[in-house]
């Protein structure tokens, strides 16, 4: 769609009550039937002689416009690009997301869950322990139990006969285990929305 300035919107700034040059609103109509006086935020490069009223407003912030829909032949100013984009008010000193400009773009980003991730441990890998007898002389033949002691792998063997020898449960044999953690797998992490169109007031 090709859209040009109004004569009132290019040399005078609304009056008191009016909407101002600047203002972006959400339109659910289609781009083919834009309101009078309102451009698509889609980045365009335009002319300030063309719209001097919005370049007073929004500068060359979002753009010198050399680049984007149009660029060349005295475009010098972009408009907006909200294609695609939440708008979030700016922080302006409260903390949440500071350090920001009007203007700024924001990647996205994910950070971790209030409510942590439920990981399911699906199997414990197979593994074993050997057992190093400290004094094994004159043990005799016969049957072993091992008998823990705390958690520092300290054990007593007992073999038939009443013999005691003393020993230490040696380290675990090599194993893994495998999780499985639900979710993710797209390209971003979004909340539920509606796409609509975003103007901006010249």
């Amino acid at each position: 769609a090709t859209f040009t300035a109004a004569p009132a919107a290019r040399y005078a700034l609304r009056s008191p009550g009016s909407t101002p040059a600047g203002m972006v609103v959400a339109y659910a109509g289609p781009l083919s039937q834009v309101p009078d006086g309102w451009l698509p935020c889609d980045g365009r490069a335009l002319k300030s002689t063309d719209f001097p009223t919005l370049y007073d407003r929004i500068g060359t912030t979002y753009g010198n416009g050399s680049a984007g829909m149009g660029a060349g032949s005295g475009t010098n100013f972009n408009a907006p690009d909200l294609r695609a984009e939440f708008i979030r008010g700016l922080d302006r000193g409260r903390g949440v997301d500071a350090n920001r400009t009007v203007g700024s773009f924001q990647n996205w980003a994910t950070a971790s869950p209030a409510n942590k991730l439920l990981v399911t441990l699906q199997s414990v890998g197979s593994h074993t322990h050997s057992f190093a007898s400290i004094n094994a002389s004159g043990a005799g033949s016969g049957y072993a139990t091992i008998h823990p002691v705390g958690n520092v792998g300290h054990s007593f063997i007992h073999y038939a006969g009443g013999t005691v020898i003393p020993g230490n449960v040696q380290t675990a044999g090599a194993h893994t285990h495998t999780v499985s953690v639900a979710g993710g797998g797209d390209a971003e992490t979004r909340p539920v929305n509606t796409a609509v169109h975003y103007f901006i007031k010249y």
